[in-house]
């Protein structure tokens, strides 16, 4: 579904299939959303619901996940399968009827973190398997040759000028557990010096992020006994700092977008 307020797009979501266990979570999304607009509709306060709308998106495609929006807003890249039960990257422009697939058949695209987009919105950046290599390739988002730009990664993210790729590693590194980096995306790769932890092991679904004035990395992971912590790494490469300092009450790797006004920062480190 494309949510939308006031013109602005929103997000995608899965396509459920299903038979009793679908309807009946359709009659409780149903009951859900009737309390939730009666309540909302009695709060002066509230959003005005007038304004919001539902539009079927990517309706033709089973087993959607991790999508993400273009930095230009009129595409989302996501994952699906396709009709060998593969795993596969799509575009589809907002206004489009049908998604286009632009990963060939017999590449393996690997789930677990949604598509980057490179800064133009020209290029889509993704986990693949090629060859004997596992690690991030990209592909143009009309489709068209991979390419892999770096090995052994899990998890990654592209600065505001797209000058430069930070991820985090696959399999267990020489670094103990660093963060690492590369301008240009595919340049030769460099340990994030100054970590601020030492790890040999990880779970879940680590997630990196930079700030939009790109002068931080945001870096969310799972650390051996640790559980979820969230860290601040300044770029160019310094010494990073816990986030927050109370820890992170997760038990999976929460899922997360930088704030563009730098002053809701400031108003929540001051809390």
């Amino acid at each position: 579904m494309l949510f939308r307020s006031g013109g602005q797009p929103a997000v995608v979501a899965k396509r459920r299939r299903g038979g009793i266990g679908a309807m009946a979570a359709c009659a409780a999304g149903g009951a859900l959303v009737a309390w939730l607009t009666t309540a909302l509709l009695h709060n002066s306060t509230a959003v005005d619901l007038s304004k919001y709308s539902f539009t079927p998106f990517a309706t033709s495609l089973t087993l959607q996940s991790y999508s993400s929006w273009s930095p230009d807003g009129k595409s989302i890249a996501f994952l699906a399968s396709d009709e060998s039960g593969r795993n596969q990257l799509f575009v589809q422009a907002v206004e489009a009827p049908s998604a286009v697939q632009v990963t060939p058949q017999e590449l393996a695209v690997n789930i677990g973190t949604p598509p980057i987009w490179s800064p133009d919105s020209r290029t889509v950046y993704f986990r693949c398997s090629l060859g004997d290599a596992n690690g991030l390739c990209r592909v143009p988002a009309a489709g068209g040759a991979p390419a892999l730009v770096q090995r052994n990664v899990q998890a990654a993210a592209i600065s505001r000028d797209g000058r430069t790729l930070a991820w985090w590693p696959s399999v267990p590194d020489g670094a103990n557990g660093a963060v690492w980096t590369a301008t240009p995306p595919d340049g030769t790769p460099q340990p994030y010096a100054k970590m601020p932890f030492q790890t040999r092991q990880w779970y879940n679904n680590p997630a990196l992020a930079f700030s939009p004035d790109g002068k931080q990395i945001l870096l969310f992971v799972a650390l051996d006994t640790r559980g979820e912590t969230a860290w601040l790494l300044p770029w160019p490469a310094g010494t990073g700092t816990a986030a927050f300092s109370v820890g992170v009450p997760f038990t999976y790797t929460p899922q997360f977008s930088r704030s563009e006004e730098r002053r809701v920062g400031k108003e929540c480190r001051s809390r």
